[in-house]
Formats: structure tokens, C-alpha cells, sequence
């Protein structure tokens, strides 16, 4: 495998998420950049190697996808810290979406998740008559 730096690059997408009252500042969601990095996970060094592959046309709606890799070492034969690794980064996932409303769109025969977003209070929205209570209701049964 060769020498990996232990430098990481990141880059910043910008989310038109306003957390703040005043709505002045958008909030950025810094994820890792494409290359070499090195992670410290339970008292033990994971190189990451992030990269992407060739860009391919598949599915019903023929659009190009450009496929992304991500490839995870540590030393030695025992896998247990990777396993563990992709596991809290997994219920780390659960737990940011846990209180937030998932948003899917319908695209063709598939359904692709949006983004996550905090609901809105119940108070907030104005609705004639018991129309909010009966869609609560709905919600339930369903």
C-alpha cells in the first residue's frame, strides 16, 4: 500500500439550512475530501482511502452516476475495528436523522432519499376546523 499522509482535505457544501433566528449565516456541512486520510478509532490508526471510479449509465431513467469507493485498512488480520468503525458510523447516521422528518422523491420505479429536516411544531400549522386532529389521526393509522 505505500505511505498515506496524515493530513486531511475537506470540502465545504453548503446546505440552505438556517438554524439561526436572525437567518444570516447558511449552515456548511464539511465532509471528507477525495484522497488519503488517516482516522483514529479506538486506540487504533485507519488509513480511508477515498476515490472515485468511472462515471456509468444504468437504470430505468439512463442517467450518468459516477461511482464512488471508499476503501478502509488497518494492521493486521483482525477486522473487528473496521466492522466496529462502520458500525458507529452507522447509528451516528441514525441518531442525526433521529428526531427529523426523512424526505424522499419518487423517480421512476425508485424512491431517493432528499434530506432530513426538523418538523415543524403542530402550532405552526393552520388548518379549518378538525383537519388537523383527522390528518394526525391518519398519520397514526397509517
Amino acid at each position: 500500500m505505500g505511505y498515506i499522509a496524515e493530513e486531511t482535505s475537506l470540502r465545504a457544501r453548503l446546505m440552505p439550512v438556517y438554524k439561526r433566528k436572525d437567518k444570516s449565516k447558511e449552515e456548511i456541512e464539511y465532509i471528507p475530501g477525495y484522497g488519503n486520510h488517516t482516522i483514529k478509532f479506538n486506540g487504533q490508526t485507519l488509513w480511508v482511502i477515498h476515490s472515485l471510479g468511472e462515471t456509468i449509465v444504468s437504470g430505468w431513467d439512463r442517467t450518468p452516476k459516477q461511482q464512488e469507493w471508499i476503501d478502509i485498512y488497518s494492521w493486521g488480520n483482525d477486522s473487528t475495528n473496521i466492522k466496529a468503525f462502520i458500525d458507529a458510523a452507522i447509528m451516528h447516521k441514525i441518531k442525526e436523522d433521529q428526531e427529523k422528518v426523512v424526505i424522499y422523491q419518487a423517480h421512476w420505479c425508485n424512491w431517493h432519499r432528499v434530506r432530513a429536516k426538523t418538523p415543524r411544531a403542530l402550532g405552526s400549522v393552520i388548518l379549518d376546523g378538525n383537519n388537523a386532529q383527522m390528518l394526525i389521526d391518519d398519520m397514526k393509522t397509517f
